[in-house]
């Protein structure tokens, strides 16, 4: 994987090192996605100018939905409008059903126990659901800053062990860094600051999608 050249804030990056990348905050209730421009860290909204974009994909046969559409359809299409999988990554079937035993959705167990769903769309783990987000959200970024991103930098929370940050995994073909958030609110509310290390790199930035971007890596 290829480094991404991090600048100090308030710096700007060499013309010939500038790359488009993003950062992905994958929240359990919503996500947003963010970079910086002219010097400014700002999260990219949608067409509607909504900087939010729920965590829920709704499957049908023909495809399916992510954010604000999926999530109209969650009272008349429970079991194919999947929301809050971040709870679910990295865990067992067993372990899903035993903290979250109201789950309107169908499971079967994989053959290493890990969770399946059963969806119109076929059986889905947890990774290809929250995978799904990651991609929608790059797909605003890619839109917003007119071109392909090349790389993401997504953060899970401090509180996931090793299975869980495994199984937040990126789509094929992206350069991410995967990100512990850590908080000081006693509360433990999502209000993180991220650090992440590539060989000697090394950036400080905070994402919430509960609160405007702080600051942010600059490429």
């Amino acid at each position: 994987m290829a480094l991404l050249q991090i600048s100090e804030p308030g710096l700007s990056a060499a013309p010939h090192q500038r790359r488009l990348a993003a950062g992905i905050d994958l929240g359990t209730t919503n996500s947003l996605v963010a970079t910086v421009r002219s010097g400014q860290a700002e999260t990219l909204p949608d067409h509607e100018g909504r900087h939010l974009l729920p965590s829920v994909v709704h499957y049908q046969p023909q495809g399916h939905t992510v954010g604000y559409a999926a999530r109209d359809n969650a009272a008349q299409d429970t079991a194919n409008t999947i929301s809050s999988v971040k709870r679910m990554m990295g865990r067992s079937l067993a372990d899903i059903q035993a903290r979250y035993p109201h789950l309107p959705y169908r499971f079967k167990a994989s053959v290493n126990g890990l969770p399946m769903i059963e969806t119109a769309a076929g059986l889905l783990n947890p990774v290809r659901v929250s995978a799904d987000i990651l991609k929608a959200l790059a797909a605003r970024a890619s839109e917003s800053l007119s071109g392909e991103l090349d790389g993401v930098v997504i953060t899970v929370p401090a509180y996931f062990d090793d299975a869980q940050r495994q199984g937040t995994k990126t789509p094929r073909g992206w350069r991410a860094c995967m990100c512990c958030a850590y908080s000081t609110n006693r509360r433990r509310r999502r209000s993180p600051t991220v650090w992440t290390r590539a060989k000697k790199a090394l950036s400080l930035f905070t994402i919430s999608a509960a609160a405007p971007l702080i600051s942010l890596f600059y490429v």
